[in-house]
């Protein structure tokens, strides 16, 4: 009996509608391969949500079967809502990752360029620049060169609100003695859009990866059944969940597991996690949410880990008592009873996104360091004994003077 397919309603916020558009057709492939959802690039069905809180919501409510959720950038870093909202949400669980890269471009509108350039027998000038925050920094040096002939920057709160400023602004710029208006937008937004034109592309020399996450529903056994109340039935069962995942992942080079821990003494301490990965040289990177007035507790730690493949199989010569992510996993849900610590992020990936480490071997640098400490140490007890020697020498040789000078 064949099972019917359903359509996988996936919810994004409107902020990132153009972005999340592209993460969309990118997930129908990824979610072809899977039996459930076959046929699903005419199953999937968007939701589109006001903000990224709201699509997350959607997945706890059961409205949508998936979020599409920014994570990381590479010119903003992490973004905050979105762990703070995985911190809220119990049973979601960020599943897979897209990387989206992009360029930006100074634009101006089709009307304005035709206009000008009958004018000026060539390339226009350009008067007032319409940016978003976050391009203003990344095209900060080729915008002072333009903004040095007369024009003003605008700041923008979206790419959306500068190309409807920029319209605003058309008719007012179209005339003025500085030059025409222009917006700095991202080269994919503009492309194939006839009421723009493209000045110049690249503009800035940079290009701006953004990773996406695709966030679904799934309950955590381990709080209903008693046999996962032991540290090591837990760690057993997340283990092997995240183990087999990557299996599954035929393309995939590792995981991307993302810690959330309590900042009390609820929670195993985070510089030991923190510690362990840098022995082994495993890719992290630890922030702390930052605070909500409404909460009296402090925020999460977040622990981004990427394991790679190796990470999960046993080498002695790495570690012996057992696998580097088993141990990781271990030393991370060592006190599970207060839920002082949750995994919300198991995303096989084909690609790593943080920078490699170097292992911290006993021998190669525990020793080098150890010789290096213990001389430290000895040349300052010796450095203080050689002043007291000197003190007791000198009183000596005053007592010596004194006597004979005496006699």
């Amino acid at each position: 009996m064949t099972r019917q397919k359903r359509p996988v309603r996936v919810a994004f916020s409107r902020n990132d509608q153009r972005l999340a558009r592209r993460v969309f057709a990118a997930l129908a492939d990824k979610l072809a391969a899977r039996d459930e959802f076959a046929e699903c690039e005419a199953a999937l069905t968007p939701v589109p949500r006001g903000a990224d809180a709201m699509a997350i919501m959607a997945v706890t409510d059961g409205s949508a079967d998936m979020a599409i959720a920014p994570f990381f950038s590479s010119s903003g870093g992490y973004d905050f809502s979105t762990l703070h909202d995985l911190n809220g949400a119990f049973d979601i669980v960020a599943t897979k990752m897209f990387r989206v890269s992009e360029s930006y471009c100074l634009a101006a509108r089709a009307d304005d360029v035709i206009a000008a350039g009958g004018r000026n027998d060539g390339e226009p000038l350009i008067g007032d620049i319409f940016a978003t925050a976050e391009s203003e920094k990344i095209c900060n040096s080729a915008i002072a060169g333009m903004l040095a002939r007369g024009g003003a920057l605008r700041i923008a709160p979206s790419h959306g609100e500068a190309a409807r400023q920029l319209g605003v602004a058309a008719q007012r710029s179209a005339t003025s003695a500085i030059g025409i208006a222009a917006a700095l937008l991202p080269e994919s937004l503009v492309d194939g859009n006839s009421r723009f034109t493209i000045l110049k592309r690249n503009f800035g020399g940079r290009r701006i990866d953004r990773w996406f996450l695709a966030i679904e529903n799934a309950r955590d056994p381990t709080v209903d059944f008693d046999r996962y109340k032991t540290t090591d039935a837990r760690t057993r069962y997340f283990y092997r969940r995240i183990w087999r995942r990557l299996a599954a992942t035929g393309d995939a080079v590792g995981v991307n597991v993302i810690l959330r821990l309590k900042r009390d003494e609820d929670a195993a301490a985070s510089a030991d996690i923190e510690n362990y990965l840098r022995n082994f040289g495993v890719r992290y990177d630890a922030l702390d949410l930052p605070e909500r007035h409404h909460h009296k507790s402090p925020p999460p730690r977040i622990i981004d880990i990427e394991f790679d493949a190796a990470d999960f199989e046993y080498d002695p010569r790495r570690r012996l008592r057992g696998r580097v992510a088993n141990g990781a996993l271990k030393l991370a849900l060592s006190r599970w009873k207060s839920r002082g610590v949750q995994i919300v992020g198991a995303i096989p990936v084909s690609e790593f996104r943080m920078a490699g480490r170097g292992s911290r071997h006993w021998l190669r640098k525990g020793a080098p360091e150890a010789v290096q400490s213990f001389g430290q140490t000895q040349f300052i007890r010796l450095s203080r004994l050689a002043i007291y020697l000197l003190i007791i020498s000198a009183v000596a040789a005053l007592i010596v003077f004194a006597l004979r000078t005496g006699s």
